[in-house]
């Protein structure tokens, strides 16, 4: 028993360091950027607990297609405990940690939604995120299907 509470220390302290790195690495590669109005109210509505922000960081990671997914999936356990809503703004990737909140642009339109990754897909796939219905419906991708999109990793920084 005291060796598995050692194992799980251990890897506690772990994840704990690659976060810390992980932050340092994107807040030292992000530039600050001032919101608009249309995106202040789409960043205070997908991430209710930063309601108060005003400004963000973002760090570009990459360029790829992504897809949607929806009611199918309602109710259902996401890979981070939560519970999928598909009207809520949320995603899912194979890649990119839970926890992340990304700024996804449409690449054909230019719409832009704010995200929180909260679940996983295989790491076959060849699409580098699947959006919530909801998300999808913001940045008019729901009759495409897929889309062309730019993903950014979102820092916000509080007043």
């Amino acid at each position: 028993m005291p060796l598995l509470k050692n194992l799980d220390i251990i890897v506690y302290k772990r994840l704990i360091i690659f976060a810390l790195i992980i932050g340092v690495f994107f807040l030292g590669m992000s530039c600050k950027r001032h919101l608009k109005i249309n995106e202040a109210k789409t960043l205070a509505d997908s991430i209710a607990v930063y309601a108060d922000v005003t400004q963000y960081k973002t760090t570009f990671l990459k360029e790829g297609v992504a897809s949607w997914y929806g009611a199918d999936w309602n109710g259902r356990n996401t890979a981070s405990g939560d519970i999928f809503n598909n009207q809520k703004f949320s995603a899912a990737s194979a890649t990119i940690p839970l926890g992340t909140f990304l700024k996804v642009t449409h690449l054909k339109n230019k719409k832009v939604v704010f995200v929180k990754v909260n679940d996983t897909f295989p790491t076959w796939n060849t699409r580098i995120l699947d959006l919530s219905e909801g998300a999808a419906r913001s940045i008019d991708m729901i009759l495409e299907g897929v889309a062309k999109v730019k993903v950014e990793v979102v820092i916000p920084v509080k007043k």
